[in-house]
């Protein structure tokens, strides 16, 4: 035999007892992974995967454990009757229908910062409509927009919930959320009412809520060889871990970073405004097609808005609030459901944004564009006053 032809046997050796050995080390990962590990919600609860058939993501985990532990800190005095459910990983119930056969819902929807209004500011918004024998559902959840929002409603359709009232947060970045985080991922159906199905990222969505490998699961015990996405798992995980290593600088991933969601609010994109407008008529007839009365969009300025010592590369120059106006002044009133928008402004002589402090005296989270609970409850007393004054149900007051 040649010296070539044995070095090729050598190499080829090499290379398939790398494979054997790759393949075992595979394995016995998804084993763990899935059999020893502690599994991922939607594999233990079933209703999970119904429920992503119409948004994109549920609340995970970390959902309930930072409630649990702001819960004291906030001292709300109205709290979710199903944190023990695993419900709360889809919606907080803050009261149930006392009158089955009239049965009103009001419903607070909203990303991460509805989340905060819900979790810290329910007894401002809901103590008087609850005693009122109001059924009160809570479903914000992080990175949601008014295309989850809407497909969140198909979702509450199907188990019989029809709200009469929507309290709806609509963030600064729902405007890239929707015209390039879920622009793609989505799709607009008619029936059973006009509404928006978000479907869950595959794959080759790296850092986001992705379920690909949960919704599909991957068996240890299967024949085919399991080596080639255990090695593209490294890869993803390799790729999300450079991400955040250089800061984002070097993104391999197929996910828009924050620098991509917000760019349309630093430099005008009149495209991707017309197309949020769009969804935003859109999710308006998702709430009229299921009956809702009345319904109230709340916007809100980021610190980047408002803080004048912001650099003009980083400046919001737009805001969200503008394009929510503009849709409600066309679609105040059809039919039978009436639309508003509550603009929430920071009042600065309680929360002065002065100097370089991005956090308005304490109303935003340090280097965050959350609220402090303080913030949250501020914003909690302007959405009840404002549909005190406006809604034709008296049961708020």
């Amino acid at each position: 035999m040649s010296l070539s032809k044995s070095f090729l046997k050598i190499i080829f050796l090499n290379l398939v007892f790398a494979f054997i050995g790759l393949e075992f080390l595979s394995r016995f990962y998804y084993f763990y992974r899935f059999k020893i590990k502690e599994p991922l919600l939607i594999n233990t609860y079933p209703e999970i995967a119904n429920y992503l058939k119409y948004v994109n993501h549920y609340r995970d985990k970390d959902f309930r454990d930072a409630f649990l532990k702001s819960e004291v800190e906030s001292n709300n005095k109205l709290k979710p009757i199903n944190t023990k459910e695993d419900s709360f990983f889809i919606y907080s119930r803050f009261a149930s229908c006392v009158n089955q056969n009239n049965c009103k819902t009001v419903l607070l929807q909203g990303d991460s910062v509805g989340e905060g209004i819900g979790n810290h500011a329910s007894d401002i918004l809901f103590s008087k409509v609850s005693q009122n024998g109001w059924q009160v559902l809570h479903g914000g959840t992080t990175s949601f927009s008014p295309k989850n929002f809407s497909g969140q409603l198909a979702y509450f359709n199907s188990k019989g919930i029809k709200p009469d009232i929507l309290i709806t947060y609509v963030d600064q970045g729902d405007l890239g959320d929707d015209a390039i985080r879920y622009k793609n991922n989505s799709v607009y159906k008619n029936e059973p009412f006009r509404h928006y199905v978000v479907k869950p990222f595959k794959n080759k969505h790296f850092r986001f809520y992705n379920y690909g490998s949960a919704l599909n699961p991957v068996s240890p015990y299967r024949i085919k060889p399991l080596t080639f996405e255990f090695i593209s798992k490294i890869y993803t995980l390799s790729v999300v871990k450079l991400f955040y290593l250089t800061n984002s600088k070097i993104n391999l991933t197929r996910t828009p970073g924050w620098s991509d969601i917000t760019k349309p609010l630093i430099i005008k994109d009149f495209k991707k405004e017309k197309y949020f407008k769009e969804v935003l008529e859109n999710y308006i007839l998702s709430a009229k097609d299921l009956g809702v009365k009345e319904l109230y969009f709340v916007t809100m300025p980021h610190p980047r808005n408002i803080v004048d010592s912001v650099s003009e590369d980083r400046k919001f120059k737009f805001s969200i609030a503008s394009l929510v106006e503009d849709v409600v002044k066309m679609n105040n009133e059809i039919d039978d459901l009436k639309s508003y928008h509550i603009p929430i402004s920071i009042d600065q002589k309680l929360f002065p944004c002065k100097d370089k402090d991005e956090t308005c005296n304490g109303f935003y989270m340090y280097n965050d564009h959350h609220p402090e609970i303080k913030g949250y409850k501020y914003i909690g007393k302007k959405i009840i006053k404002f549909i005190n004054k406006n809604s034709e149900f008296n049961d708020f007051k």
